[in-house]
């Protein structure tokens, strides 16, 4: 951990939120052009042909999914120090901190249910049995998920939770070998690190390539989807906005609630003095620019230590994102309103541990959730294609949430070190 690491130069060229809104105004103009639900015959090829591009892109997606969270969480297990008191307590308090955030997001989307705002027709059904099962069979059916036929068949089928659990395992086992061989002095195991290192760089710059084409794939979807049925399946996403800016405005009171009564800063002046550091984060939709401005604000001007602040933010960032296990369980519980169906009781449990993992092997690359996403719908719905076909439409309206839920990432990341410092403050620290 590099507690002067500077963020990178400032990007060259039009943000990338801002390419998602201009791809998103020159569609609407396009399906309107093109019929806007009443579409000509004469355009019939043009229009179908439209969703081209965003077909490639999602299949370069797939594609790329499985290697980057098996690579990622390897990277992650291997090289990233977590030890002692501190490290104990910050892997509690990012287990605690996701899961409130899973069950907000269950809870919001439950009750408001956005998805039942509008109602497409659709000749496709998922597939989701309707049966009902007792516990023994959602054991069943929940362990069968999680057991492989072979070991590289997760990376073949996009089985997110099998998948995660293949990381673990070998993340683990490879640690151990690690700290054996640096009690003995030897450094042999560092050549196979340092190679799953450049593997998780590797996959990361080429899925930034491919995330920089998904203006084009927005564009095509949401032109298509104008022309063809006009502006009816974007009725439902103004309640899911709502619905996910409720989520993570809960989040954000829960870390508020846990500064309160387990540490020694003032909730009040958490908000004050760190809103610099959560505005960078909102103004830039990444987490890792923000690092070195939220490790400042709170050594600066909350006081705390340098070392809680740095286990809190440099390695908080890279092993907790909370905001993207909100977003997994909106958004597929979403879809499946959307489309009618409902889920089983272990299909519940699988997208709780799916949504979970997530928060802990999601890149930290702007738009690297929708990859998430695409391996989540794989594994929780039979028919995947037709729920992962709406991801492309989620993207239209993704840009903004993913700027809100970079703030609360970021917020999370300085709730952890705050937590860290506890409720007695240190001599050296001073507000």
């Amino acid at each position: 951990m590099n507690q002067t690491e500077k963020p990178a130069s400032s990007q060259k060229g039009i943000p990338f939120s801002l390419q998602i809104v201009i791809a998103v105004v020159l569609a609407l103009i396009v399906g309107i052009l093109l019929g806007a639900g009443n579409p000509n015959p004469e355009f019939k090829s043009l229009i179908t042909n439209l969703e081209i591009p965003t077909n490639l892109v999602f299949k370069a997606l797939t594609a790329l999914a499985a290697p980057l969270v098996l690579l990622v969480l390897l990277d992650t297990l291997i090289s990233k120090e977590i030890s002692g008191r501190e490290g104990r307590n910050l892997v509690v308090f990012i287990l605690q901190n996701a899961t409130v955030g899973i069950l907000i997001g269950f809870l919001v989307v439950s009750i408001l249910s956005p998805g039942t705002w509008v109602n497409l027709n659709q000749t496709q059904s998922i597939g989701i049995s309707h049966e009902k099962q007792d516990l023994w069979n959602i054991i069943r059916e929940f362990l069968d998920s999680l057991t492989p036929e072979a070991l590289l068949k997760p990376l073949v089928e996009n089985n997110f939770i099998s998948l995660v659990l293949i990381a673990l395992g070998f993340g683990f086992v490879l640690r151990g070998i690690k700290l054996e061989q640096q009690s003995q002095s030897k450094r042999s195991f560092q050549s196979l690190e340092k190679i799953i290192k450049t593997l998780s760089e590797a996959i990361q710059r080429i899925l930034k390539w491919v995330i920089a084409l998904l203006p084009i794939a927005v564009f095509g979807v949401v032109a298509k989807t104008v022309s063809e049925q006009g502006f009816k399946p974007f009725i439902s996403f103004g309640a899911l906005i709502i619905a996910v800016l409720l989520a993570l405005f809960l989040q954000a009171c829960y870390y508020l609630v846990r500064i309160k009564f387990g540490s020694w800063v003032n909730p009040f002046d958490f908000l004050r003095q760190g809103s610099e550091a959560l505005l960078f984060a909102f103004v830039t939709a990444s987490s890792m620019l923000t690092m070195p401005t939220a490790y400042q604000v709170l050594v600066s001007k909350i006081g705390l230590r340098e070392k809680n602040a740095s286990l809190g933010i440099y390695l908080g960032a890279n092993i907790s994102k909370d905001a993207v296990p909100i977003f997994q369980v909106m958004f597929t519980l979403f879809v499946s309103q959307i489309l009618g169906q409902s889920f089983s009781p272990a299909q519940y449990l699988i997208l709780f541990l799916l949504s979970f993992f997530c928060s802990i092997s999601t890149a930290g690359i702007p738009g690297s959730a929708i990859v998430m996403m695409i391996l989540v719908f794989n594994t929780v719905f039979t028919n995947s294609e037709l729920a992962i076909s709406y991801i492309a439409l989620l993207l239209s309206i993704y840009w903004f949430l993913d700027m809100c839920g970079t703030a609360i990432n970021v917020m999370g990341h300085m709730t952890l070190a705050i937590l860290l410092e506890g409720k007695k403050q240190s001599d050296e620290s001073t507000i």
